[in-house]
């Protein structure tokens, strides 16, 4: 593992000049597009030439269709160069796969959510941490349907995101058997988390997660207060709550975090803030899996 501003560095001698020069021309090109079809419109109102507003008309129709083209062009250079020079960067034994993503059957071992009628995923990174366990991370997107029916009687489906964020599954070599899951704290599950609701030593951990477990000394045992901090530590830093499942299928982590790997339209340089931010996501699935796998293991002697 690389240090971050030392990855970045290499991003930008590497990368940074060329999607500069590249969001440049773009720019140049919609505004160029824009000078045109704006000297059309004036054109075809002083000479009044029918010819003239029909092709200015069909230019402006055309924009938005070119526009859009012209940004997944954009997107999916910045994924080929930045995303997989980024993550090779941080570490060699980790590859990117943009077209790719987590499966459902794998997101479904952690039973985050109880159903959903659409899931996407891609932008999957695989490969391996600590030397020993495998890992498989990706953006996710589930949606629930849902149906309407209106006073005519017309029945009118939308659907609505469940989760949209960075998944990550982690397959530990060794597992006791225990099972919880710990999600963000809310009002419904303080009033009504039931009595497979595991009451924590940390006052200020509970005001931000909800841990549920059929065995609650076996979790009290391995959620210790060192992982406790880390997720409070965490979640203060990037104001993102992960939300944990440890089951005997693996160790599963999600961030809720909408697009993860798209590049942003207003900015020329590499964005350094959204590139930390995953840097910090991986370093603390690392740093979680280490430690809650030690403790796993120590609780299985």
């Amino acid at each position: 593992m690389n240090e971050f501003n030392d990855i970045y560095q290499k991003l930008y001698k590497e990368c940074g000049i060329e999607f500069k020069e590249k969001k440049k021309k773009d720019t140049f090109k919609r505004v160029l597009f824009l000078i045109a079809v704006l000297f059309l419109i004036f054109l075809s109102i002083k000479t009044r030439n029918y010819i003239l507003i029909i092709i200015a008309g069909v230019l402006i129709a055309l924009g938005p269709i070119i526009i859009i083209f012209s940004f997944m062009e954009y997107k999916d250079l910045y994924k080929e160069k930045i995303i997989n020079t980024f993550v090779k960067a941080y570490s060699d034994k980790l590859n990117y796969y943009p077209q790719s993503g987590v499966t459902s059957s794998m997101y479904n071992k952690a039973r985050f959510d109880r159903g959903y009628d659409k899931f996407h995923s891609e932008d999957l990174i695989e490969g391996k941490i600590m030397e020993d366990y495998k890992i498989s991370m990706s953006e996710v997107h589930t949606k629930r349907k849902e149906q309407i029916t209106d006073s005519d009687g017309n029945t009118h489906t939308s659907y609505v995101t469940i989760f949209h964020g960075l998944f990550a599954c982690i397959e530990l070599n060794s597992l006791y058997g225990v099972e919880f899951m710990i999600k963000s704290n809310t009002f419904l599950s303080d009033k009504f988390g039931g009595r497979n609701k595991l009451n924590m030593d940390s006052g200020e951990f509970e005001k931000i997660f909800d841990v549920t477990t059929l065995d609650k000394i076996s979790t009290l045992r391995i959620l210790t207060a060192d992982v406790m901090q880390m997720l409070i530590d965490f979640k203060n830093k990037n104001k993102v709550i992960p939300e944990i499942v440890l089951n005997s299928k693996g160790l599963f982590i999600r961030f809720e975090l909408g697009n993860v790997f798209e590049p942003k339209l207003i900015k020329s340089d590499i964005d350094y803030d959204s590139l930390k931010k995953t840097y910090d996501i991986i370093n603390f699935t690392i740093d979680l899996t280490k430690e809650l796998s030690k403790n796993v293991l120590e609780f299985e002697k």
